[in-house]
């Protein structure tokens, strides 16, 4: 209930390790992937661009599913910082990790995807720590997804 990258250390041999235990508990671990690959992404992201074209990247990523060689071409600037590929190569992973963990029983595992990364994406824009125009861009992406729940 409170991964992001504040609770995550690394060690000498790059070897992930969590902190912060006190409120851990059972939950949805769809909502942790979610938490963390967002977070990665408000504090690291750099916007070399127009809103508009990292909302597209988004959309692409985290909506219709394509890797990151599958908008390479069309992304190239968003690309231009080696810290940007590999964010963003860890949220198509995070994304697939976290569809994978929802319930067997689950039906419409996108539309369960795209609400647990609106929540938590509308959450950092209350902020200060995170860059807004990167969370603005994940919600535009989303948002007709999300809106798609509605009816």
């Amino acid at each position: 209930g409170d991964l992001h990258a504040g609770n995550v250390l690394l060690q000498d041999d790059d070897v992930p390790v969590l902190i912060d235990f006190a409120s851990a508990g059972a939950g949805n671990p769809c909502i942790d992937f979610v938490r963390i690959s967002v977070d990665l992404l408000l504090r690291f992201f750099r916007p070399l661009c127009d809103e508009t074209v990292i909302r597209d990247a988004f959309q692409r990523i985290f909506v219709d599913g394509h890797r990151l060689e599958d908008i390479a071409e069309e992304h190239q600037l968003i690309l231009a910082s080696p810290l940007n590929v590999l964010l963003l190569k860890t949220a198509v992973k995070f994304r697939a990790s976290a569809i994978e963990r929802l319930p067997a029983d689950c039906t419409n595992r996108d539309e369960h995807f795209a609400a647990a990364l609106f929540l938590v994406a509308a959450q950092s824009l209350t902020m200060e720590d995170y860059e807004s125009v990167t969370a603005r861009a994940i919600l535009g992406a989303i948002r007709p997804k999300v809106a798609q729940l509605e009816t």
